[in-house]
């Protein structure tokens, strides 16, 4: 399934991962309480290594807004399993 894919902090400083599909109203997200957490399950969708360190070091400078990967296929029976119900 084509999904983007974004981060953001939390409350209590959790690392919430969302998932949307493009051009539908579908969105699901689920909260990480600490950073490494939310890589592995980058890591699963196939978010490189690199994106994701990069992503996670700028969290702290932009506060609460979502800093949203390039779209991505992603199996739908991988996006069940991490929680993510679109």
């Amino acid at each position: 399934m084509l999904v983007t894919v974004g981060i953001r902090t939390g409350p209590d400083a959790q690392i919430c991962i969302e998932v949307e599909r493009p051009q539908h109203s579908s969105k699901a997200q689920q909260s990480y309480p600490s950073k490494q957490q939310a890589r592995t399950v980058l890591f699963s969708f196939g978010i490189p290594y690199n994106a994701t360190d990069f992503y996670l070091k700028l969290l702290p400078e932009v506060g609460r807004t979502v800093l949203k990967f390039p779209p991505l296929e992603v199996p739908v029976q991988l996006l069940r399993d991490e929680g993510f119900m679109l």
